[in-house]
């Protein structure tokens, strides 16, 4: 089972490698941890010219990691393959700037001043201290509990392999908002670190305004999807290639169409209810600011999404009623209020 690191993860364990190797208890002799400084040289060298070629040893006499120490020192030297002699990656740090050097295919450039050089140095320095402020948020856990089959606790005699006790986690993850699960046998803890945990692993989350949910038997192999339309019915499909498919339509309207299955699983009228009752709510709460109301109205007048319905207010003045309405706005084929608004005739 692989494990994601970070940029600024991996610059964190070459820096304590190269740095205090101790803390992990790496490197621990001289001759180590110059290789392993040797070889991180020449990748930057790979990449970005110069080539490294070879580590001139601190004092053997002491720690050449301590501060009373005499450091290693890498011998770094110019090649064709920089962008000049004075502009590279290494001209931050070589003071003299391979003063006197002159390699072919390569212009001299400009010589780097102190100012540039103290400003660049800072600049990274800050990048690791910056780095280290940016860990990723961990999931928050919502829930870690042990689940067995139902039947065990009322007696039924079960074979072997139907009584495994299995752990069910969720999590919500900091950056997507999603509702993350699985379900494993709690017989892989001890071996979770290197092992996926096979089971039932899902993702639920909100799609195009709609619950969706994502399931596999791991965390990386989730093709079976699940959506709702909140209204009817639910729309189940695959990834492509994996099953035949019965359906087709399209997810959203970035996306081409898949094939899958729907299932209707309740009336047509359960949107039209619902919003006749946050409708009637809403207008009931509602404060408006012209005048008294009369109760008496026509009712709803109903525009697919755009729900009207038209209010009469006194006149202040004794005369005819004040006409006026109230409105409110569905987003399509959902129950969310995109507006709310009220106002006169009159004055529109």
């Amino acid at each position: 089972m692989s494990t994601p690191i970070l940029p600024n993860e991996l610059a964190e364990i070459v820096t304590g490698l190269l740095i205090n190797p101790s803390i992990f208890g790496e490197l621990d002799m001289q001759s180590e941890h110059q290789e392993f400084m040797l070889e991180i040289g020449r990748i930057v060298g790979n990449y970005c010219g110069g080539y490294a070629y070879w580590v001139k040893p601190g004092n053997p006499d002491s720690n050449h990691l301590s501060n009373d120490g005499t450091p290693p020192l890498l011998m770094v030297g110019p090649d064709n393959s920089l962008p000049s002699l004075h502009q590279n990656v290494w001209a931050y740090y070589v003071s003299s700037g391979w003063e006197g050097e002159d390699v072919d295919g390569i212009e001299q450039g400009e010589p780097l001043n102190a100012t540039q050089i103290t400003a660049m140095r800072s600049q990274l320095q800050s990048l690791l201290i910056k780095s280290a402020n940016k860990l990723p948020t961990p999931n928050t856990l919502l829930a870690d509990v042990e689940i067995r089959d139902e039947r065990i606790a009322e007696g039924i005699e079960l074979p072997g392999e139907h009584k495994d006790t299995y752990r069910l986690v969720i999590e919500k993850t900091p950056t997507d908002h999603q509702v993350r699960f699985r379900v494993y046998s709690k017989s892989l803890d001890p071996v979770s670190s290197i092992i996926a945990q096979h089971g039932l692993t899902g993702h639920i989350g909100i799609q195009d305004g709609k619950p969706a949910l994502s399931l596999g038997v791991s965390e990386g192999n989730l093709s079976v999807h699940v959506r709702s339309d909140v209204q009817r019915g639910l729309f189940i499909y695959h990834d492509i290639g994996s099953t035949p498919y019965y359906l087709s339509m399209p997810i959203n309207q970035n996306e081409p169409e898949v094939s899958g299955s729907y299932y209707p699983c309740d009336s047509s009228y359960w949107l039209f209810d619902a919003r006749s009752e946050l409708a009637n709510r809403a207008f009931e709460q509602h404060k408006f600011n012209h005048g008294r109301l009369i109760v008496d109205n026509d009712g709803w007048k109903i525009d697919e999404d755009h729900w009207m319905i038209p209010v009469y207010f006194v006149n202040p003045n004794d005369g005819d009623s004040l006409r006026g309405f109230f409105k409110m706005q569905f987003a399509i084929d959902s129950t969310f209020v995109l507006s709310v608004t009220d106002g006169l005739y009159d004055l529109v």
